[in-house]
């Protein structure tokens, strides 16, 4: 399973292994009393639990067992990061987080400092009760609808509803959108020390930020002639 992947990716790839639909939808619905899952509401899904690394498992064992080994290394990483403190310094549950981290995850670059700076912007805005703003929430939402949609197709950012349309709603989305991993966790924990309020991805593939509205519409005439029309 790889940081950033989800539900659906992590299906995929137990289906490669050999695991039947019915086993793997059976493993995804199940409640499980694992402490890492405590603040997550019931009616959430697992999407954001799945840790991603690489596992060695006994030919036979269930999907459940591999669910819940999944869920211990995350435990590990939450543990070992005193993550769960680091997201309470920030207004955060545990779950609020990892979901908070899922974004960060899918919205920034490789790099640790992106990672914090994104995460600083969306803490930003959340406790400006302002919409978060991220278009990979709204498409999370969309792949949800369509299977292989075309993503140059920016009516979803109209008829997305809330509390998926993160450009109208505001809060975090339901659920997390993909597995954080380690960078995008701590990255939420412990955010960079700057004052931005957005950010977006140039077509150089480089994050450029902005405290003003003038300053990101001009970092999209600069930088961001494709990559901003795609969703």
């Amino acid at each position: 399973f790889l940081p950033g992947g989800n539900l659906s990716a992590a299906r995929a790839r137990l289906k490669e292994k050999g695991y039947t639909d019915e086993a793997i939808t059976t493993a995804f619905a199940k409640q499980y009393d694992h402490a890492v899952l405590k603040t997550k509401p019931a009616d959430a899904s697992l999407e954001g639990y799945i840790y991603g690394e690489t596992y060695e498992f006994f030919v036979g064992v269930s999907v459940e067992e591999i669910l819940e080994r999944t869920f211990d290394q995350l435990e590990k990483e939450v543990k070992e990061n005193n993550l769960e403190e680091g997201f309470k310094q920030q207004g955060l549950t545990l779950h609020e987080g990892i979901v908070l981290a899922s974004v960060v995850q899918r919205e920034s670059g490789v790099l640790p400092d992106d990672m914090s700076k994104v995460a600083q912007v969306f803490l930003k805005r959340l406790a400006l009760d302002i919409p978060l703003g991220s278009d990979a929430i709204i498409a999370y939402y969309a792949d949800q609808q369509v299977e292989n949609r075309d993503k140059t197709d920016m009516s979803y950012l109209e008829t997305t509803p809330c509390p998926w349309n993160s450009r109208r709603c505001v809060g975090l989305p339901p659920t997390a959108i993909a597995s954080p991993g380690a960078g995008a966790l701590n990255a939420v924990a412990h955010p960079a020390d700057t004052d931005y309020l957005y950010f977006l991805t140039g077509d150089d593939g480089k994050m450029y930020y902005g405290r003003t509205e003038a300053e990101h519409e001009q970092n999209k005439i600069n930088y961001c002639q494709e990559m901003c029309l795609i969703l």
